[in-house]
């Protein structure tokens, strides 16, 4: 069986500019905050345990608001 090959069209030269620029400002966005963290003493990565811990107590207090309500 013979692959069919598939000539997608070429982009406009500011399709890719565009999305190098979008990728350069998450770089540098995700560089301060990175130093931001690390000169402030906070971790850089998520603290898994106070999330959970948040979204228990979240869960929590949506379930008793919603039975005091009815």
């Amino acid at each position: 069986m013979k692959r069919s090959v598939i000539h997608l069209p070429v982009p406009p030269p500011w399709v890719n500019s565009r999305h190098e620029a979008i990728q350069r400002e998450r770089e540098l966005d995700r560089r301060i905050a990175y130093t931001y963290a690390t000169d402030y003493g906070e971790s850089a990565d998520i603290d898994w345990p106070e999330v959970i811990v948040g979204a228990i107590a979240a869960y929590l207090t949506l379930a008793a608001m919603i039975i005091a309500l009815t």
